[in-house]
């Protein structure tokens, strides 16, 4: 039985369930999370890792249970017996921010993905002045768009072809930005790259970490990035032959049709195939 109709069998069966995107109703529930979420870390740091990245089911302590209460009630976790709880979402804390995504377990094309090492390079590496308007491309989780908020971008504006995505960035926004403190709001658009913008949009920074999928078997186990050859093919012609992997792009630009070449972050050896088909851009070896 196909790998997929096996699941879908086990998720109407109940043994495979699949969560919506949490959720939150205005900004005091919104701020109720972010401290349930700092009050769990601070007090024990191995058991928030061991619940939103391990994905253990965890037996309460009494000083937890205010915290999860708050946290079931927006979908971070669900009650599975009295006196515990298992994760909805995985939850990942980088540089001051909760970013929610989706369990390792979601396997639908739909999948909200979580954190990886080139996603720290690209939140810490980002090449942000004061005042700029951002555009974040394949949203996600909206961790960049976010990451540019929170460091004094004037607006940010995030574009997704998934409704669970932009629900997932929609919440992070809640728990993550402020108004009291000044950060701008997340906007968001649905559709495919930059088909939803407005004629003759621009922006200051362009940002974007696609989605990965499965390359043809006998290559090792590769990922290859489809959205980034289709957002590399906006900027300059494609060769042919080229192969884009495990490529997280970003591009400083004044438009999306920009001639400048972009800082592109390359998980693979120098020959891999991204950095030979594109000569003229600039790559960050990692690993």
């Amino acid at each position: 039985m196909p790998d997929g109709v096996w699941r879908r069998f086990l998720r109407s069966v109940g043994v495979v369930r699949q969560f919506p995107p949490p959720r939150v109703e205005g900004d005091a529930q919104a701020r109720a999370v972010r401290g349930a979420l700092e009050a769990f870390l601070a007090r024990d740091e191995d058991r928030f890792r061991r619940l939103f990245l391990g994905g253990e089911p965890l037996v309460l302590a009494d000083a937890e249970r205010p915290w999860m209460e708050v946290l079931v009630a927006a979908g971070y976790v669900t009650t599975i017996l009295a006196g515990a709880v298992r994760p909805c979402v995985r939850v990942f804390f980088l540089d001051e921010l909760f970013i929610a995504t989706d369990l390792l377990a979601h396997h639908d094309e739909d999948q909200v993905f979580s954190l990886m090492l080139e996603q720290v390079f690209l939140v810490r590496s980002m090449d942000l002045r004061k005042g700029d308007h951002v555009l974040e491309l394949c949203l996600g989780s909206g961790v960049n768009a976010l990451a540019a908020a929170r460091r004094g971008a004037a607006r940010v504006l995030g574009v997704d072809v998934s409704e669970r995505a932009l629900a997932f960035a929609a919440m992070n926004a809640a728990v993550n930005l402020s108004r009291e403190r000044g950060d701008p709001p997340l906007e968001t658009l649905r559709g495919n790259l930059f088909d939803p913008l407005a004629e003759g949009e621009r922006f200051d920074l362009i940002l974007v970490n696609p989605p990965f999928e499965l390359v043809p078997p006998g290559t090792g186990g590769s990922l290859v990035s489809c959205c980034s050859a289709a957002l590399l093919t906006r900027m300059s012609r494609r060769p042919n032959a080229s192969t884009v992997r495990s490529t997280a792009c970003r591009q400083n630009a004044s438009s999306p049709t920009g001639t400048s070449a972009p800082n592109v972050c390359n998980l693979g050896p120098p020959n891999e195939p991204a950095c030979c088909a594109y000569p003229t851009y600039k790559f960050f070896q990692i690993g």
